[in-house]
């Protein structure tokens, strides 16, 4: 009975969500795309090495340039090419993101399975998800490994959380943060041997300084990074502030700023708390690690259960607070977007020629105003998150 519910519930979203990717609706959303599913087909041409294909639902054509895109580096670790080089036909590569697709939506739906239907909704109708969904991009398949790692850890089978773990690292730099995950965990000298083990064969097997040097960095549409305001800065008072590590520094001050703050937050269900961590340290470490997209926002998912439970127990201003920064993260797209259609802004022509007028000042704005809340979130993630897992930590030594 529970598994028909679910699967109801899971047909009606997908339903929902291919009308919004797959017809005009979707150019409500903030998307800046080409064409359906882009993200999943630009793997597809690199491990075939060919652009010429034909697809079931993408509108994907061939372009002229496409040899030349070939020809450069491939933005995401090498791996994925060697696992997906074995499908050469362009609709069975296509129904295999279809099928991650519905298989995100039912874990999402597990995720939220004690939350009111409205913030379901919410969650798998935002602009961070219809973008994930529309491009096809490969978090997809990262966060569906995460959530295989959270249930194995939430059960206490600390081998397979860690094989996902392991596997996650390969397919994504930054599940790499989840490996503080083992110091909690009651099982202390193998988790601490699962660590140095973990880390020692990533750093022999993977080709992390590629990946750093080569990944896909954002600009300023679709951004998540810490970056951006120090980019700002120096191109406006001509600076050379290494953001890279001023970042780091502004990581650690905030930890150190979090550790000291007192605030006493309620014990909650262990499994709410282990969830807020691993969303909590995705979210963080891109933010602050690297100049990514505002995919890694799909993680929020993991920290609403233990949002939603601090309004029964504890104070419902601070729920009230946490939720609404929660959702405002996940469609402040919306504001920057409208303002930029309003006003009909050429970005490309807005970055060359940052004219002062109206319009550039009143999109400006939203740009600043949206990673003023990108901050905010992650400030609130690390005070609450770091509090979880001191707590944890000393439970567990």
């Amino acid at each position: 009975m529970y598994f028909r519910k679910k699967l109801i519930e899971v047909i009606i979203f997908s339903i929902l969500i291919f009308i919004l990717i797959s017809t005009d609706l979707k150019q409500i959303y903030p998307i800046y795309g080409s064409h359906l599913f882009q993200d999943w087909i630009y793997i597809f041409i690199h491990s075939t090495n060919d652009c010429d294909h034909n697809f079931l639902f993408s509108d994907y054509k061939y372009v002229n340039g496409c040899k030349e895109y070939l020809n450069s580096n491939f933005v995401y670790p090498k791996i994925w090419l060697k696992i997906l080089k074995i499908i050469t036909s362009s609709i069975i590569f296509e129904f295999i993101l279809i099928l991650t697709i519905f298989v995100f939506i039912y874990f999402n739906l597990e995720i939220l399975e004690e939350l009111p239907i409205w913030s379901k909704i919410l969650f798998l109708l935002s602009p961070i998800a219809i973008l994930l969904f529309e491009r096809g991009n490969n978090d997809i398949v990262i966060f569906i490994i995460v959530y295989l790692f959270a249930s194995f850890y939430n059960k206490k089978n600390i081998f397979l959380s860690s094989i996902f773990l392991f596997l996650g690292c390969l397919l994504k730099i930054y599940t790499i943060s989840l490996i503080p995950m083992f110091l909690i965990h009651n099982k202390k000298k193998k988790s601490i041997i699962l660590i140095i083990i973990i880390s020692s064969v990533l750093l022999y097997i993977s080709n992390f300084e590629y990946i750093l040097n080569n990944y896909n960095k954002s600009g300023l549409l679709l951004s998540f990074s810490s970056s951006v305001y120090i980019k700002i800065l120096n191109s406006l008072f001509n600076l050379n502030i290494n953001y890279k590590i001023f970042s780091i520094l502004l990581l650690l001050a905030i930890i150190f700023f979090s550790l000291a703050f007192k605030i006493n937050l309620p014990k909650c269900k262990n499994k709410n708390e282990i969830y807020y961590l691993i969303g909590s340290s995705i979210i963080v470490s891109s933010f602050f690690l690297s100049e990514g997209f505002v995919y890694k926002l799909v993680f929020l998912s993991f920290t609403l259960p233990l949002i939603h439970e601090y309004k029964y127990k504890f104070n419902l201003g601070v729920y009230k607070y946490f939720l609404m920064l929660t959702y405002l993260a996940l469609f402040i797209e919306f504001f920057s977007f409208a303002i930029e259609n309003i006003f009909q802004i050429n970005y490309i022509e807005f970055k060359k020629y940052p004219l002062l007028n109206f319009e550039n000042i009143f999109f400006s704005f939203s740009i600043l105003f949206k990673n003023f809340i990108f901050w905010l979130l992650n400030i609130n993630l690390i005070l609450v998150s770091t509090k979880i897992f001191i707590r944890k930590f000393k439970e567990n030594f």
